[in-house]
């Protein structure tokens, strides 16, 4: 049988066409045998690509449209606590689940740098597992049971707590409510406010410590 006689040229486009399908062939065996494949996609592209997300990132609110693959009549109780919304990327919609993720020791994805200071990591943005729990034997004793129910621990917590109360009855008073001065109280704002007023307090003493609490306004742009 005679051999077929290819140019140079030609050799390489059908060498380069092999392993290039080879690639593919090894991605979609890799994909298939994933850990992940057997739990429910929320999307059939899902298990393939990022796709999904983007798609939830920018058409929609990605919380929403994580929310919405968790419910599905299919299951037995009408909602799925996991589903799968990417390659490497899961959704958990349960306390447990969510309790098994960030104490199982799995390493977290660049997502979490969003939430970095200044390019700075933060206790809830290092991605390493071991760089994270190495930065928290650091603080353990600061936020310890026992650090915590200390007079002035508590001193901290119930004069923030006070003036949180004192903000959220002026708004609700009646004076307030007749001068035009109440309005919309934006509980994050409230709350971004409260942890670093007790952080601060907690890190550098109450002298030196921010005191947002004190300049609280109603609006979406406190």
């Amino acid at each position: 049988m005679p051999l077929l006689n290819l140019s140079p040229a030609l050799s390489i486009q059908w060498l380069f066409l092999g392993v290039v399908g080879l690639l593919f062939l090894h991605s979609i065996v890799v994909r298939l045998r994933h850990p992940l494949s057997r739990i429910p996609s929320a999307h059939w592209s899902a298990k393939w690509c990022g796709w999904y997300n983007v798609y939830a990132k920018y058409a929609y609110s990605i919380r929403l449209v994580h929310y919405h693959a968790h419910l599905n009549q299919d299951s037995r109780d009408g909602f799925r606590p996991v589903v799968r919304t990417g390659v490497r990327e899961v959704s958990i919609m349960t306390s447990e689940g969510i309790k098994t993720a960030f104490d199982g020791g799995f390493e977290r994805s660049s997502w979490y740098s969003i939430f970095s200071n200044f390019g700075k990591p933060n206790m809830f943005s290092i991605a390493s597992t071991h760089a994270h729990a190495k930065r928290k034997r650091i603080f353990a004793s600061a936020y310890s049971k026992t650090t915590i129910s200390q007079y002035r621990a508590q001193n901290i917590i119930k004069s923030r707590t006070a003036k949180i109360l004192n903000f959220i009855g002026q708004q609700t008073s009646k004076n307030a409510s007749s001068l035009g001065k109440s309005g919309p109280i934006i509980v994050r704002n409230v709350f971004r406010a409260l942890q670093a007023d007790i952080s601060t307090a907690f890190a550098f003493s109450e002298a030196d410590g921010t005191n947002f609490l004190e300049n609280l306004e109603t609006g979406p742009n406190t």
